[in-house]
């Protein structure tokens, strides 16, 4: 099988691999729920941090790309965290923002888990979030957030949950926070790169990594692709080679960040790894860049319900609009050339 034939589709390579995930390709989840243990129910306190109201014990991301359904990604994160005063209540109350743009283009929360674990009488007992104590609330046009709050929560109680975001936005490979406003003891997130795009890493912070590394692995997968006979199509399949590039990043007694006076924009200071995509290529087909010009951004914003809907449906915002961006041609600031 020849790839450059499977270019010619208008389909090839956005049906791939038959549903498989390239996670699957990669190394056990090193967090898995229910195993919680006597230390963490017993905690008192957090000794780096005596004064801490809760501790994330654990946190564990995971991105990957699925090619089942066109190219998306999936996102895969399980929370561990320790109640250890009444002011640590509040983080018993979870919220999973995400992203809709029409029924095609969206967003999807799956395998959504939850579970609060307490010790009575010398023994653990183990209670199950419901469905009825998890409701979505539409933020803006746009985002919502799903919200969850964990039941029999108190003082001393460890709670845990787990969720997959499923995700039709490319751009949108999942950022990671490894600092929290509590101390964290363990925060992990693992990106499973593969080869036809090209993400910026871009990273915050002030903290050491406790692990920082990738690994390489070839790998083989099925591939379908619709192939044009005449006025008929027919599905072929085949197989495609790629290298897979895992990256792992862990830090460890992570402190609380805590927001200072008149500091502006808190979140730019907080330990973190984001990512810009930069290029898409699939194989045999031309390299697509990504926009990083003020053209680009702004087509992307006309797009935006809540700003180039108004725009376009006042005709006085219009003729503004036009006024202010005429003869707008600067890059970005800062933008290389």
């Amino acid at each position: 099988m020849k790839l450059h034939e499977a270019a010619k589709s208008t389909l090839v390579l956005l049906l791939l691999l038959l549903g498989t995930s390239i996670s699957g390709w990669c190394e056990q989840d090193p967090l898995r729920l229910g195993q919680v243990t006597d230390d963490e129910l017993k905690m008192g306190i957090y000794p780096q941090d005596t004064a801490a109201a809760a501790v994330v014990l654990y946190d564990y991301g995971h991105s990957s790309f699925l090619f089942s359904k066109g190219t998306q990604l999936q996102f895969k994160r399980t929370v561990r965290v320790k109640i250890l005063k009444k002011a640590g209540l509040d983080f018993a109350n979870i919220e999973i923002p995400y992203f809709k743009k029409s029924p095609e283009s969206k967003e999807e929360v799956l395998n959504l888990k939850g579970f609060s674990y307490n010790l009575e009488n010398g023994k653990m007992v183990k209670v199950k979030l419901e469905e009825n104590a998890v409701f979505d609330e539409k933020v803006d046009a746009n985002w919502f957030v799903r919200k969850l709050a964990m039941p029999g929560v108190k003082v001393g109680s460890v709670i845990e949950y787990t969720y997959t975001i499923k995700s039709d936005f490319l751009h949108n490979l999942r950022e990671w926070e490894f600092q929290s406003s509590i101390p964290v003891r363990w925060s992990e997130y693992r990106v499973a790169m593969v080869p036809f795009f090209e993400y910026k890493q871009v990273l915050h912070g002030f903290y050491p990594f406790h692990v920082q590394d990738s690994k390489e692995n070839r790998v083989t997968a099925p591939i379908t692709w619709d192939k044009e006979v005449g006025y008929a199509k027919m599905e072929e399949r085949g197989t495609l080679s790629m290298s897979v590039v895992e990256y792992r990043w862990v830090m460890k007694d992570v402190p609380a960040f805590k927001e200072e006076p008149y500091l502006p924009n808190a979140r730019d200071y907080l330990s973190k790894v984001e990512f810009e995509l930069s290029k898409v290529q699939y194989p045999d087909q031309e390299p697509r860049f990504m926009a990083g010009d003020w053209e680009g951004f702004t087509k992307e914003l006309l797009k935006e319900e809540e700003f180039g809907g108004q725009l376009t449906s006042v005709p006085a915002l219009q003729k503004v609009a036009a006024t202010v961006v005429a003869g707008k041609t600067e890059d970005w600031p800062g933008r290389k050339q």
